[in-house]
């Protein structure tokens, strides 16, 4: 039975071999399109008309008819903003990194043609200087964008709101979902949001309990590195450090801790560094030590010994005066010796066990009016640091530990802020103009104007000033906002 089956299969096989093909397939070729843009990635203010012209090219039919689709994509939602081939529309959304997919559709083949586009928005105050202000016993806030354009009293116009005070400060902190602008008054603090200045808090919301902001009001963080970003962000008053979880870590709270505990009174100068371990320095002026807050703790704690270090972080003995951001992730402190009244320049590295990498005593022979300087800012690529007194500014060079003086201002203009255009210790992107331009605020006559000054390959000054801005009251602070990132 077997064999007869397998007899039977044999000659349908044959048969179907036998039979002819009848049918034909005819493979036609699919029209397709090629899309062309005059770039991958956009940049537009918020609130701007963005225009693209993409060129849409058919391999096989010229004439065919199209629709088009214009979409953007945020991280949590996407929606059509044009349905023609020319994108001319206003783009009023949240400033931050998006996508814009372009798609043309053949309408007799349905057959989709894509295009995907890197969109950054950035806010109308995106990049630049605040320029804090008083006249009259009142506080302005004012911004020169990068590009020039100025804009004076934004509190007014973009936080809908006015100062009857003074302002002390104004401090600008811009690192991924960290976006915030702090201004603090002679009777308030408050906390911006740094894309549209809408304020989202004051002293009565930010702080646990009741304080008054003084001159040291200080905003700031510490930086994991390897993440790009801080696992804590802090507040400094009256030497009172309060905490808060970064954004990006862990999400923020509206309100700050209660002061970080320790073991005795203390008196934290306004800065924050890191160690290798996320840990939080600070230098207490009280103690006059170094102290760590550890990583993920509200309490401030002994620094560690490491035989490496050239001094013991736990004995300073000295007052800090002023702190800033150096080259190769350093920071100098400067120190003022209480009982001789000699000054010293600790510099303190960052990311690693060993930070105590050099001391060095300042002589007044080589540093002239070191003792009257009230501003203090550093190169990051360069071992120079500049301080300055009301009128004169001085180049401090490291290795040879001696000064010059680069700029002297005129006999009735007074200094009222200045800093070197520097990469934020946070920011993520560098930026061409960075360590080239000394950004100095000067006042005359109850008037104030931001000068830019180039910045030469060994430290010295430009005495040609390279843009001056003017119309400001009397500056009282200047702080750089860096891009969004």
């Amino acid at each position: 039975m077997k064999l007869n089956y397998t007899f039977l299969l044999l000659v349908l096989l044959g048969f179907s071999s036998c039979t002819k093909e009848e049918n034909n397939y005819k493979q036609a070729e699919v029209n397709e399109l090629t899309i062309q843009t005059d770039a991958d990635t956009y940049q537009i203010e918020q609130t701007k008309v963005l225009k693209i012209q993409p060129k849409v090219q058919s391999t096989l039919n010229p004439n065919a008819s199209y629709t088009y689709e214009w979409k953007l994509y945020s991280q949590t939602e996407e929606f059509i903003i044009s349905t023609e081939q020319n994108l001319d529309k206003e783009i009023d959304v949240t400033p931050g990194n998006y996508s814009l997919l372009f798609t043309a559709i053949d309408s007799q083949t349905k057959v989709r043609s894509y295009k995907s586009l890197n969109l950054i928005v950035n806010s109308t105050l995106y990049n630049g200087y605040y320029i804090a202000a008083n006249k009259g016993g009142k506080g302005h806030l004012n911004f020169v964008r990068e590009d020039g354009e100025v804009f004076y009293k934004v509190e007014e116009s973009f936080s809908k709101t006015n100062w009857s005070v003074p302002i002390r400060k104004v401090s600008a902190a811009i690192n991924k979902g960290l976006r915030f602008v702090f201004v603090a008054t002679d009777d308030n603090v408050y906390r911006m949001n740094a894309d549209d200045l809408f304020i989202n808090g004051d002293k009565k919301t930010i702080f646990p309990g009741e304080v008054s902001p003084k001159k040291d009001f200080y905003f700031g963080m510490n930086f994991y590195k390897a993440a790009g970003y801080p696992t804590d962000i802090f507040l400094i008053n009256n030497g009172l450090v309060y905490g808060n979880i970064g954004p990006d870590f862990g999400g923020s709270s509206n309100t700050y801790s209660d002061p970080l505990a320790y073991t005795q009174d203390y008196e934290i100068f306004p800065f924050v560094a890191t160690d290798n371990a996320i840990s939080s320095i600070f230098y207490d002026n009280k103690g006059k030590r170094f102290l760590r807050m550890g990583y993920s703790t509200r309490n401030l704690l002994e620094m560690v010994p490491n035989p490496a270090n050239q001094f013991n972080l736990a004995s300073i003995g000295k007052t800090a005066i002023a702190a800033m951001n150096g080259a190769n992730d350093e920071v100098l402190y400067i120190m003022k010796d209480p009982n001789t009244g000699s000054f010293s320049i600790y510099t303190i590295a960052q990311f690693v066990s060993a930070m105590a990498k050099a001391k060095q005593e300042v002589s007044l022979q080589t540093a002239a009016e070191f003792d009257q300087a009230k501003f203090f800012s550093a190169l990051t690529d360069r071992p120079i640091f500049y301080y300055a007194t009301s009128r004169n500014i001085y180049k401090y060079d490291l290795q040879t530990n001696q000064a010059s003086l680069v700029l002297q201002l005129a006999a009735n203009e007074q200094l009222g802020d200045f800093q070197v255009h520097q990469q934020r210790s946070w920011e993520l992107d560098k930026h061409d103009s960075y360590n080239k331009e000394l950004v100095v605020a000067v006042n005359s006559g109850g008037a104030g104007e931001l000068r830019f000054y180039s910045i030469e390959s060994d430290g010295q000054i430009t005495q040609k000033v390279l843009r001056k801005f003017t119309g400001f009251d009397e500056i009282v602070d200047i702080d750089y906002r860096n891009r969004n990132n």
